[in-house]
């Protein structure tokens, strides 16, 4: 492989595994990502994978890739540029420790970190590779843990390869999704026996009911882990409260749309209890959300809104738009300029009364 002058290519032979890469943007928490997740965006955009809520940073701002045995970035044509100390860069090896600026040469801090093996603990290979077969066994991909919200897949790949140690709510609801008994994953880490119960079994135990009851009790970890990230949030005027709180709402939209499709099989009034629980911790987050500095316009039209108790049809009519209209600008998606200036003005108004 060569390094040309434009930076680094990612076409070169595999030779070893590039180990997993952890991406911190400012002060909010690391993102970790394995090479199976490559290409990684970064920017402003809705569908960027790392998103950033800062008018310096492009819809498509940053690209992280890998070759299979090394990571490197690559501005994705942005606006403001990306900077390496000071100096403009369009691509990159991606180095342990290494930090870029996006937007200007003091803008937004990206440090990337390598993720290794712990030679110390093999016990979390073994526990790794267990939970991996059983969740082969259970025919559940790593995906669907995922979209589930019970393991980020990245996450999931790092702990099945014996690189990271799960947080406790996250073993529980590992442990949860495959049928085990809480503290199975942290016994096998020790050295203690497998379970040996077939899926077959563990399965037929499962009725529709209790896979019920364990993907509620998975969601309601998930909240409870949100809900205490939002508690050690910073101040409002903090420079990292915007970027936390915007991936904390993200985090929490995902949850409800799970939560709500949970419901569809669901009896009694847990799941409407777990949905109210959860849209409270979305409403008071964005409603100190849209009190920040710099806040976008999908937090402050949502906060406006409920604050008014007006139904998205009713601040459509107020506003002179249409319905989608507004739901497009609190989902932070596409809309024209005079619709923007429409929504823009209500929000003064409701401001004055």
């Amino acid at each position: 492989m060569t390094h040309a002058s434009t930076g680094p290519t990612v076409n070169g032979h595999r030779q070893i595994e590039a180990p997993a890469l952890s991406i911190t943007v400012g002060d909010t928490a690391p993102y970790t990502v394995d090479v199976v997740d490559a290409p990684i965006t970064v920017g402003r955009g809705s569908e960027a994978t790392i998103r950033i809520q800062d008018p310096r940073v492009s819809e498509r701002h940053l690209r992280v890739e890998s070759n299979g045995a090394h990571w490197a970035l690559r501005d994705d044509g942005s606006t403001n540029g990306t900077y390496l100390d000071g100096a403009l860069i369009t691509a990159r090896w991606v180095t342990d420790g290494l930090t870029v600026h996006l937007g200007d040469a003091n803008g937004i801090p990206v440090t990337f970190s390598h993720q290794r093996r712990n030679p110390n603990d093999p016990g979390i290979a073994r526990a790794g590779r267990a939970f991996a077969v059983r969740r082969e066994e259970m025919g559940f991909s790593q995906r669907k843990l995922s979209d589930d919200n019970v393991i980020g897949q990245s996450n999931l790949v790092a702990f099945e390869k014996g690189r990271s140690w799960p947080r406790n709510n996250t073993l529980a609801k590992l442990e949860q999704a495959v049928g085990w008994p809480a503290g199975t994953l942290a016994r096998i880490r020790r050295g203690g026996p497998i379970p040996t119960e077939s899926a077959e079994t563990a399965t037929e135990v499962l009725t529709d009911s209790v896979r019920v009851s364990v993907f509620l009790d998975a969601i309601r970890l998930h909240l409870d882990d949100i809900k205490g990230r939002v508690s050690a949030l910073p101040s409002e005027s903090a420079p990292a409260f915007g970027p936390q709180a915007a991936e904390l709402l993200t985090k929490l939209r995902q949850v409800q749309a799970t939560a709500h499709e949970a419901a569809a099989g669901s009896k009694g009034p847990g799941i409407a209890l777990l949905l109210s629980d959860i849209r409270r911790t979305y409403n008071d987050l964005i409603v100190r959300a849209a009190g920040a500095l710099g806040a976008p316009l999908s937090h402050r039209l949502y906060a406006a809104r409920h604050r008014a108790a007006l139904t998205v049809e009713e601040t459509a009519n107020a506003a002179g738009v249409d319905a989608q209209t507004v739901a497009d600008a609190e989902a932070d998606r596409h809309v024209s300029p005079g619709d923007m200036a429409a929504l823009e003005s209500l929000i003064a108004q409701l401001a004055q009364h």
